[in-house]
């Protein structure tokens, strides 16, 4: 179980790097962001669905390998029902962006 969890791990930090950074992301892990996208929705939806609370209390706990969070074809069709509604949302700017944080982060530097 040790390399699934460093693979989800990787997984996770490589698709928020790409967010972050708003680079394209490759095609080699695209597939693979759009998986990682998915369990972010579980974890959206966890809070109001039972079986995405669960899904993500067993992943979290590792009771299962972390991988096996989308086995269950229920956790994938409630994840993709909190993936439609976060998509129907209007898409709102973010309140700090990442300039203006690089720009908060340079003032605050110390002088040499």
């Amino acid at each position: 179980m040790d390399v699934a969890v460093f693979d989800e791990s990787a997984a996770a930090d490589r698709t928020r790097g790409y967010r972050w950074r708003g680079v394209d992301i490759p095609e080699w892990d695209r597939a693979e962001v759009e998986r990682q996208d998915l369990i972010m929705c579980v974890a959206r939806g966890g809070l109001r669905d039972p079986v995405l609370g669960r899904a993500m209390l067993r992943r979290t706990n590792l009771l299962e390998p972390p991988n096996a969070i989308l086995d269950d074809p229920l956790v994938v069709e409630r994840a993709r029902n909190v993936q439609a509604i976060l998509a129907a949302r209007a898409a709102r700017p973010p309140k700090v962006t990442r300039a203006s944080l690089l720009d908060l982060l340079a003032a605050a530097r110390p002088q040499a």
